[in-house]
This record gives structure tokens, sequence and C-alpha cells, in this order.
């Protein structure tokens, strides 16, 4: 023990600074260490969620765009639908147009062969009555001169019999 005398160890001192070492390590452990191990596990821990907030945030981020590409697909799809629906019903409507309007352009121009043909009739009649009154008149002309007034009117009825016939 003398030499531990020699370089100037006491044995009270050191028990004295193992005991000092053992309180300042549990008063470090208790009051230092575990609230800085608490801080760093609760970092690691927020560190960890905002990994997997990220993720899932990532994961829904695709899931909305594909959902928005889908939607898209199905408007784009949509519109192309209706725009061919609108080109068919409107060549539907052109086609019915187009036939309302051959049939009544068809009805019209019989209506105006029918009145023509009327007209034609009308006209014709008129002639032979016109034509009956001045074959009369000339014939009476014709008659007085050279008949009696009985064989006149015998000749005139004759006459006009044949040209009411013809």
């Amino acid at each position: 023990m003398e030499l531990f005398k020699n370089f100037g160890f006491q044995p009270e001192f050191f028990v004295a600074q193992i005991i000092n070492f053992l309180i300042l390590a549990f008063v470090f452990k208790k009051f230092l260490y575990k609230p800085m191990l608490k801080v760093l596990r609760d970092r690691q821990k927020k560190i960890i969620k905002g990994i997997e907030d990220a993720q899932n945030a990532h994961i829904a981020l695709e899931e909305a765009q594909q959902k928005r590409d889908e939607l898209l697909k199905k408007t784009a799809s949509e519109a192309e639908k209706i725009l061919e629906d609108t080109k068919k019903a409107s060549e539907k409507m052109r086609e019915d147009f187009l036939s309302k309007s051959q049939t009544e352009a068809a009805k019209i121009i019989q209506d105006a062969k029918r009145e023509i043909v009327s007209e034609k009739e009308q006209l014709e009649k008129q002639a032979k009555e016109m034509s009956l009154e001045l074959s009369e008149k000339v014939l009476e002309k014709v008659i007085e001169e050279l008949f009696t007034k009985d064989e006149k009117e015998r000749i005139l009825k004759r006459n006009i019999a044949r040209i009411q016939k013809a």
C-alpha cells in the first residue's frame, strides 16, 4: 500500500470518487439520458410517421391520377358517343326532311296536274260551247237565206245534235 501512497493514492478519496461517479451516473441517467432517449424515440416515431404519411400520400396521389385518367377516358368516350348520336340524329332529320320535301313536291305536282287537267277540260267545254254557239249563229245566217223557217229548225236541230255528239 505504500506504493499507492507514494503515488498519492488515498483509498478514502477513491471510494468517495466512485460514490460521486455512481451518483452522477444515476443523476445523468435519470434526468439527462432518459429524457434524451425519449426525445430521440419521439423524433424517430415522427420521422417514421412522416415517411409513412408521405408514402400513403404518394399512393393516394397515384390512385387519384388513375381515377382522373379513367374519368377523362370515360368522358372522352361519352363525348364521342354523343357526337356520333348527334351526327346520326342530324342525318336522320335531314333524310326525313328530304323525304317529306320530296313527298310534298310530288303532291304539289300531282295537284297541279289535276288542276291542269281540270282547267283543260273546262276550257275544252267552253270551247265546245263557244263553237256550238258560233256554229249555230253561222248556220242560222246561212239557213235563213236558203231555207224556210220550218226547214231551218229541222236542219238546225239535226246538225246541233251531230255537233254535240262529235
